[in-house]
Protein backbone atom coordinates (compact mmCIF):
# COMPACT_ATOMS: atom_id res chain seq x y z
CA UNK A 1 0.00 0.00 0.00
CA UNK A 2 3.06 2.24 0.53
CA UNK A 3 1.51 5.09 2.50
CA UNK A 4 -1.51 5.75 0.31
CA UNK A 5 -3.75 4.82 3.24
CA UNK A 6 -2.22 7.32 5.65
CA UNK A 7 -4.01 10.38 4.26
CA UNK A 8 -7.62 10.77 3.21
CA UNK A 9 -6.83 12.94 0.19
CA UNK A 10 -4.12 10.83 -1.49
CA UNK A 11 -5.20 8.46 -4.23
CA UNK A 12 -3.43 5.13 -4.77
CA UNK A 13 -2.03 4.35 -8.26
CA UNK A 14 -5.29 2.42 -8.88
CA UNK A 15 -7.32 5.57 -8.13
CA UNK A 16 -8.59 4.40 -4.75
CA UNK A 17 -9.00 6.43 -1.54
CA UNK A 18 -8.16 3.86 1.12
CA UNK A 19 -9.36 6.00 4.04
CA UNK A 20 -12.81 6.24 2.45
CA UNK A 21 -12.84 2.47 1.91
CA UNK A 22 -11.90 1.95 5.57
CA UNK A 23 -14.79 4.19 6.61
CA UNK A 24 -17.23 2.09 4.59
CA UNK A 25 -15.82 -1.11 6.15
CA UNK A 26 -16.41 0.38 9.60
CA UNK A 27 -20.03 1.11 8.66
CA UNK A 28 -20.65 -2.56 7.94
CA UNK A 29 -19.39 -3.77 11.35
CA UNK A 30 -22.71 -2.98 13.05
CA UNK A 31 -21.38 -2.59 16.59
CA UNK A 32 -20.77 1.16 16.70
CA UNK A 33 -21.86 4.53 15.39
CA UNK A 34 -19.16 7.03 14.45
CA UNK A 35 -19.34 10.71 13.56
CA UNK A 36 -16.44 12.59 12.02
CA UNK A 37 -16.20 16.32 11.42
CA UNK A 38 -13.60 18.73 10.21
CA UNK A 39 -12.03 20.70 13.03
CA UNK A 40 -11.79 24.04 11.29
CA UNK A 41 -10.77 27.06 13.36
CA UNK A 42 -12.26 30.18 11.70
CA UNK A 43 -9.69 32.61 13.14
CA UNK A 44 -5.99 32.15 13.94
CA UNK A 45 -6.47 34.06 17.20
CA UNK A 46 -8.94 31.49 18.56
CA UNK A 47 -7.78 28.70 20.86
CA UNK A 48 -8.34 25.59 18.72
CA UNK A 49 -9.12 23.45 21.78
CA UNK A 50 -12.30 25.52 22.33
CA UNK A 51 -13.66 25.06 18.79
CA UNK A 52 -15.71 21.91 18.31
CA UNK A 53 -18.71 20.70 16.35
CA UNK A 54 -18.99 17.42 18.32
CA UNK A 55 -21.23 17.77 21.35
CA UNK A 56 -22.66 15.45 23.99
CA UNK A 57 -26.46 15.44 24.31
CA UNK A 58 -26.77 12.77 27.00
CA UNK A 59 -24.32 10.33 28.51
CA UNK A 60 -24.99 7.84 25.68
CA UNK A 61 -25.80 10.18 22.80
CA UNK A 62 -23.81 12.78 20.90
CA UNK A 63 -24.10 14.88 17.79
CA UNK A 64 -22.19 16.76 15.17
CA UNK A 65 -23.47 20.17 14.12
CA UNK A 66 -22.91 21.49 10.61
CA UNK A 67 -23.64 25.07 9.62
CA UNK A 68 -23.93 28.23 11.68
CA UNK A 69 -22.33 27.67 15.09
CA UNK A 70 -24.79 29.76 17.12
CA UNK A 71 -27.80 28.06 15.52
CA UNK A 72 -26.19 24.68 16.19
CA UNK A 73 -25.69 25.53 19.87
CA UNK A 74 -29.37 26.52 20.04
CA UNK A 75 -30.38 23.12 18.63
CA UNK A 76 -28.07 21.30 21.05
CA UNK A 77 -29.57 23.18 23.99
CA UNK A 78 -33.06 22.20 22.80
CA UNK A 79 -31.97 18.57 22.34
CA UNK A 80 -30.56 18.46 25.86
CA UNK A 81 -33.81 19.89 27.22
CA UNK A 82 -35.91 17.33 25.30
CA UNK A 83 -33.67 14.47 26.47
CA UNK A 84 -33.82 15.58 30.12
CA UNK A 85 -37.60 16.06 29.96
CA UNK A 86 -38.05 12.55 28.50
CA UNK A 87 -35.81 11.01 31.18
CA UNK A 88 -37.75 12.82 33.93
CA UNK A 89 -41.13 11.66 32.56
CA UNK A 90 -40.29 8.08 31.53
CA UNK A 91 -37.22 7.16 33.62
CA UNK A 92 -35.01 6.15 30.69
CA UNK A 93 -33.06 7.81 27.90
CA UNK A 94 -34.91 9.14 24.90
CA UNK A 95 -34.48 7.02 21.74
CA UNK A 96 -32.29 8.61 19.07
CA UNK A 97 -35.05 8.63 16.45
CA UNK A 98 -37.56 10.24 18.82
CA UNK A 99 -35.13 12.99 19.81
CA UNK A 100 -34.24 13.66 16.18
CA UNK A 101 -37.93 13.89 15.27
CA UNK A 102 -38.58 16.35 18.11
CA UNK A 103 -35.66 18.55 17.05
CA UNK A 104 -36.84 18.39 13.44
CA UNK A 105 -40.36 19.37 14.50
CA UNK A 106 -39.09 22.39 16.43
CA UNK A 107 -36.89 23.39 13.47
CA UNK A 108 -39.88 23.14 11.13
CA UNK A 109 -41.81 25.67 13.25
CA UNK A 110 -39.18 28.26 12.32
CA UNK A 111 -40.21 27.90 8.66
CA UNK A 112 -43.87 28.76 9.38
CA UNK A 113 -43.60 32.20 10.97
CA UNK A 114 -42.51 35.37 9.21
CA UNK A 115 -40.99 36.81 12.39
CA UNK A 116 -38.65 33.80 12.78
CA UNK A 117 -35.84 32.79 10.46
CA UNK A 118 -35.05 29.13 9.78
CA UNK A 119 -32.01 27.89 11.67
CA UNK A 120 -28.95 27.45 9.46
CA UNK A 121 -27.68 24.16 10.80
CA UNK A 122 -27.95 20.41 10.40
CA UNK A 123 -27.73 17.99 13.34
CA UNK A 124 -26.49 14.40 13.02
CA UNK A 125 -27.18 12.34 16.15
CA UNK A 126 -25.55 9.04 17.16
CA UNK A 127 -26.37 6.69 19.99
CA UNK A 128 -26.79 3.05 20.98
CA UNK A 129 -30.25 1.65 21.60
CA UNK A 130 -30.85 -1.61 23.44
CA UNK A 131 -33.08 -3.16 20.78
CA UNK A 132 -31.78 -1.66 17.53
CA UNK A 133 -28.10 -1.16 18.39
CA UNK A 134 -26.13 1.74 16.85
CA UNK A 135 -28.27 4.55 15.44
CA UNK A 136 -27.45 7.50 13.17
CA UNK A 137 -30.15 10.12 12.54
CA UNK A 138 -30.04 13.54 10.94
CA UNK A 139 -32.41 16.52 10.89
CA UNK A 140 -32.15 19.59 8.69
CA UNK A 141 -33.41 23.21 8.84
CA UNK A 142 -36.59 22.33 6.93
CA UNK A 143 -37.69 19.93 9.67
CA UNK A 144 -36.90 16.69 7.85
CA UNK A 145 -35.42 13.83 9.88
CA UNK A 146 -34.27 10.42 8.75
CA UNK A 147 -32.12 7.48 9.86
CA UNK A 148 -28.91 6.64 8.00
CA UNK A 149 -26.31 3.92 7.68
CA UNK A 150 -23.86 6.59 6.45
CA UNK A 151 -24.40 10.30 5.85
CA UNK A 152 -22.52 13.48 5.06
CA UNK A 153 -23.62 17.07 5.45
CA UNK A 154 -22.12 20.42 4.58
CA UNK A 155 -20.09 21.93 1.78
CA UNK A 156 -18.57 18.63 0.64
CA UNK A 157 -21.45 16.29 1.47
CA UNK A 158 -20.98 14.64 -1.93
CA UNK A 159 -17.73 13.07 -0.76
CA UNK A 160 -16.40 11.60 2.47
CA UNK A 161 -12.76 12.32 1.78
CA UNK A 162 -12.26 15.60 -0.07
CA UNK A 163 -10.01 18.32 1.23
CA UNK A 164 -9.42 17.28 4.85
CA UNK A 165 -6.13 16.97 6.68
CA UNK A 166 -6.07 14.13 9.24
CA UNK A 167 -4.94 16.59 11.93
CA UNK A 168 -8.11 18.64 11.36
CA UNK A 169 -10.75 16.03 12.18
CA UNK A 170 -12.74 15.22 15.28
CA UNK A 171 -14.25 11.77 15.87
CA UNK A 172 -17.10 10.90 18.23
CA UNK A 173 -18.06 7.29 18.89
CA UNK A 174 -20.55 5.10 20.72
CA UNK A 175 -20.19 1.31 20.77
CA UNK A 176 -22.32 -1.59 21.93
CA UNK A 177 -19.62 -2.57 24.44
CA UNK A 178 -19.21 1.00 25.74
CA UNK A 179 -22.40 2.96 24.96
CA UNK A 180 -21.21 6.23 26.51
CA UNK A 181 -20.60 8.90 23.84
CA UNK A 182 -16.99 10.01 23.74
CA UNK A 183 -14.73 12.12 21.57
CA UNK A 184 -11.46 10.48 20.53
CA UNK A 185 -8.11 12.14 21.13
CA UNK A 186 -5.74 12.83 18.23
CA UNK A 187 -3.57 9.89 19.33
CA UNK A 188 -6.59 7.55 19.37
CA UNK A 189 -7.65 8.68 15.89
CA UNK A 190 -4.15 8.07 14.57
CA UNK A 191 -3.99 4.64 16.26
CA UNK A 192 -7.33 3.60 14.71
CA UNK A 193 -6.25 4.72 11.23
CA UNK A 194 -2.97 2.82 11.53
CA UNK A 195 -4.76 -0.30 12.82
CA UNK A 196 -7.19 -0.17 9.89
CA UNK A 197 -4.33 0.24 7.44
CA UNK A 198 -2.41 -2.70 8.91
CA UNK A 199 -5.47 -4.99 8.84
CA UNK A 200 -5.63 -4.78 5.08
Amino acid sequence: IAGFDRHITIFSPEGRLYQVEYAFKAINQGDCAVIVTQEKVPDKLLDSSTVTHLLRITENMGCVMTGMTADGRCRVQRARYEAADWKCKYGREIPVDVLCERIADSSQVYTQNAEMRPLGCCMTLVGIEEEQGPQVYRCDPAGYSCGFKAAAAGKFDWTFGHGFKPSEIEVGVVTVESPKFRILTAAEIDAHLIALAERD
